[in-house]
């Protein structure tokens, strides 16, 4: 089908009862339609509407990093040699890829004539579909892993089809399968204390609240996010201004109830709700998505991501832009005519991925317990 004819078919559907549709071939929307669809669904989350989009029409774009490695490269004069020439660099290689995903809705011709709304239910049921497209996108983007075993995501699942962003961090240390080669490791700091105590001033062995106070005095009380700006690495300092906090409401007010103690400005502000959604002048997004039920799944083993049945919440600290959603850029949409159902199906097909461009510019703070 044309592009022209496929626009002419889709204002038709604004106008025309479904009940006097007749069946029509697939459509593939092409690019500049498929752009503002693809914006719209992407505007509906907040970590999709934070991260960086890119589209592409091949199977696999590439993302490269190149660095010195080790060693300096600069000798005095007087001992440098053959040797000391610089032949092999350093790289890292980010294949963005994507996943094939599926969807069905079906529009009741007894809905249409039944209901109050007449044509505008079909608009309100589209714009639904594409709330929940979004929401289920965006923990697939999150809490992806392809570990059933791990996971306890089935096969059926979309979150089982491959790593998402929180397992590329969580998983990025040296000798682990996302470590960046060039960049370094992402900074994972602990909660419960077990594994960055020198981040943390109060010795803990149980995971723990996003502020935690001194049970002695003077009850001093750490603020677990600020800790998190100390842990940014060096070279990327500078650019802080870039970086923004990732975390749930409850994660946020959470902290806000413990600043609220201060007997100070600050404390002031947090008891009156004029606190701003930042610390240390790093602005605070508030993602509902990132879950508050997380599990460790062993001892000593990352968290399990069958987000059902624990207590335990993240923090991440990164530029928005480091987290890319990658689209191929042709969203097909199939819709169906059933005359014994007196229905018609919209079937969709989107193809979809993500990655993240540095590990070793995100922070994560995992095991928090939130109130």
């Amino acid at each position: 089908m044309s592009i022209r004819k496929g626009r002419s078919i889709l204002r038709e559907m604004n106008k025309t009862e479904f009940t006097k549709m007749q069946a029509f071939s697939s459509i593939t929307i092409a690019a500049e339609e498929a752009d503002h669809f693809i914006d719209a669904m992407v505007d509906q989350s907040t970590l999709k509407n934070m991260a960086r989009v890119v589209k592409h029409t091949t199977e696999t774009t590439n993302i490269r990093h190149i660095g010195f490695g080790s060693g300096k490269f600069l000798k005095p004069a007087g001992t440098f040699s053959s040797a000391d020439i610089k032949k092999i660099f350093s790289e890292n290689l980010i294949a963005l890829t994507t996943d094939e995903i599926r969807g069905c809705v079906v529009i009741y011709d007894k809905d249409l004539e039944d209901g109050i709304e007449g044509q505008a239910f079909t608009r309100h049921l589209m714009e639904l579909v594409a709330k929940q497209m979004a929401n289920e996108l965006e923990e697939y983007y999150w809490l992806g892993e392809k570990s059933v075993a791990m996971s306890g995501f089935a096969n059926n699942d979309i979150r089982s089809l491959r790593d998402g962003w929180r397992y590329h961090i969580d998983n990025s240390q040296s000798g682990e399968t996302y470590f960046n080669d060039v960049t370094g490791a992402a900074r994972i700091l602990d909660a419960s204390n077990t594994v960055t105590a020198k981040y943390f001033s109060f010795a803990d062995t149980t995971a723990d609240y996003v502020a935690e106070q001194s049970t002695s005095a003077p009850y001093g009380i750490e603020f677990k996010v600020a800790r998190m700006i100390e842990a940014i690495p060096n070279e990327y300092a500078k650019y802080i201004n870039e970086f923004r906090f990732f975390m749930n409401p409850r994660t946020w007010r959470n902290h806000k109830l413990y600043v609220s103690k201060l007997a100070t400005q600050l404390g002031d502000m947090g008891v009156l709700g004029t606190l701003k959604d930042e610390v240390e002048g790093i602005p605070v997004v508030q993602a509902p998505l990132m879950p508050l039920t997380m599990e460790i799944y062993a001892a000593g083993q990352h968290e399990n991501y069958d987000v059902d049945n624990g207590t335990l919440a993240d923090v991440l600290l990164t530029p928005p832009n480091n987290l890319i959603v990658n689209f191929q850029r042709n969203l097909f949409m199939e819709p169906s005519r059933s005359a014994e159902d007196r229905a018609t199906y919209f079937y969709y097909t989107i193809r979809t991925g993500m990655a993240i461009e540095d590990v070793h510019k995100c922070v994560l703070l995992k095991r928090l317990v939130t109130l």
